[in-house]
């Protein structure tokens, strides 16, 4: 049961005893009128006791005067009892009112947040490339390593940097690598990236001499890449993305090489490696 109904039970309860309290001295009034000297003066049997019955007839009137205040009482029981009806009713009108608002906001927050996730931008990567530059000979001259990206949200990236870059070990890459940017590098970097716009960054270069050792098996190469960049709704995002390269030997072509995706430096916004920068390179270990 509501508290407010116990309540309101209770000065229910309270009133129905002042009224049984009340009824028993009425009645015990009655009784007690009996062979008053107020029957005799009304037939005025004692005209030598006038002081008696005037006295009576104050007796007579106290009593009325308590019998009224016992019902101003009652009036004021019951009036009571109301007012406090109505402000429990109204107290839990407010409480329902304060749920029903409470829940709005939450549904609002999260229709809101959904509607983020929705239509914000998603830079990710859709996948590497390598590129051979030749000579006029057709001799491959160096490599170079390209990063293809795509918008694959709703709105605008804003204040797109991205960046790739490439090593190369003796075995697999150790488990403290930070996967930093190169020095002095070059960022392709556009302002604005549009719904379902891509954009591609090159690495620097690889020499024929360092795709020998890896094709050889003498030499093991992994390239790293992250885009920063800011969203539509002004918050700041990021995507990692490495991999192992693969050379078939010989190498004779782009079709030789092949990416491995890593588990580690393989995400986007706060599942990074790096916390995201938009618009600012990752910062050296």
């Amino acid at each position: 049961m509501p508290r407010y109904c116990r309540l309101l039970l209770l000065f229910v309860g309270l009133g129905v005893t002042a009224s049984v309290l009340a009824g028993g001295f009425d009645a015990a009034d009655a009784r007690n009128s009996i062979a008053r000297p107020a029957d005799h003066c009304a037939g005025g049997e004692l005209e030598s006791g006038s002081e008696i019955c005037a006295q009576w007839a104050a007796v007579k009137a106290a009593r009325e005067s308590t019998r009224i205040a016992w019902i101003a009482m009652y009036g004021n029981l019951a009036a009571l009892a109301g007012l406090l009806a109505t402000l429990l009713a109204t107290a839990w009108a407010a409480r329902a009112a304060n749920k029903a608002a409470v829940a709005a906001e939450k549904a609002i927050e999260i229709a809101e947040r959904t509607a983020k996730q929705q239509l914000r931008a998603y830079v990710s990567l859709l996948g590497f490339k390598m590129l051979l530059h030749r000579d006029a000979e057709q001799n491959i001259v160096e490599g170079e390593i390209v990063a293809h990206w795509r918008n694959a949200g709703q709105t605008p990236a804003f204040k797109v940097d991205n960046m790739v870059n490439w090593g190369s070990f003796d075995g697999e890459i150790p488990d403290d690598f930070r996967f930093p940017p190169f020095d002095n590098r070059d960022v392709f970097g556009t302002p604005t990236l549009g719904p379902d716009i891509r954009l591609a960054s090159g690495s620097p270069p690889v020499s024929p001499s360092e795709m020998a050792a890896v094709s050889g098996k003498a030499k093991r190469m992994y390239v790293w890449a992250t885009a920063d960049y800011v969203d539509a709704f002004g918050a700041g995002r990021r995507t990692e993305a490495s991999a192992e390269v693969e050379i078939k030997a010989p190498l004779s072509s782009e079709g030789d090489f092949s990416f491995k995706v890593l588990r580690r430096f393989n995400g986007m916004d706060d599942s990074c490696m790096y916390p995201p920068e938009p618009g600012k390179p990752p910062a050296l270990p």
